[in-house]
């Protein structure tokens, strides 16, 4: 399982200027990932995640399958390929 942030969606312009997280050093597409994550790993599914910041710097995380590609940063499931049962 990966979490990551995405850098595509309608908001990207607003998630670069409020990400001030210093080990968010790759911003990429959630398609990058994805297709990443899917060269080694067998993809069981991915959902966006819609994070709201709250104050001391924590974040609620609530995640959905229905708007996925409008989030600010993906969840994605996958399986390695020698654990796969044939």
């Amino acid at each position: 399982m990966a979490v990551v942030p995405v850098y595509d969606g309608p908001l990207d312009w607003l998630v670069h200027l409020l990400d001030k997280d210093p080990t968010h050093i790759q911003k990429c597409s959630r398609t990058f990932w994805i297709s990443l994550l899917s060269q080694h790993f067998k993809i069981l599914k991915w959902q966006g995640i819609f994070r709201i910041l709250l104050p001391n710097h924590y974040y609620i995380h609530m995640p959905t399958h229905v708007c996925r590609y409008f989030t600010s940063a993906i969840l994605i499931v996958g399986q390695s390929p020698a654990s796969v049962q044939h």
